[in-house]
């Protein structure tokens, strides 16, 4: 059974572009968005969908538990650069 409130629907991906999206609307160039989401979730479909809308991209902390690991994301609004997506590589304590 699905819980929208835990999960992010559609393989963790839906729920989560619907918030960015709509905070996208608002968000000024270089404008920041950090957003959590786990490595249970599609987390690449996710970030792609976030470049698409003219975010740039960077793993900033990860968090690896028992069973899954959490990856905390900035997004940078970017309307001038190509979206791109990299790795800040600092692991969470």
């Amino acid at each position: 059974m699905s819980d929208p409130a835990v999960d992010g629907l559609c393989d963790g991906v839906e729920g989560p572009i619907k918030i960015i999206g709509s905070a996208s609307k608002v968000t000024k160039e270089k404008g920041k968005i950090i957003f959590l989401t786990s490595s249970l979730a599609n987390h690449i479909e996710l970030v792609q969908q976030v470049q698409k809308l003219g975010f740039v991209t960077k793993v900033i902390a990860k968090k690896k538990l028992f069973f899954e690991e959490l990856i905390l994301v900035e997004c940078t609004r970017s309307t001038s650069a190509v979206a791109n997506f990299s790795y800040a590589n600092k692991d969470c304590a």
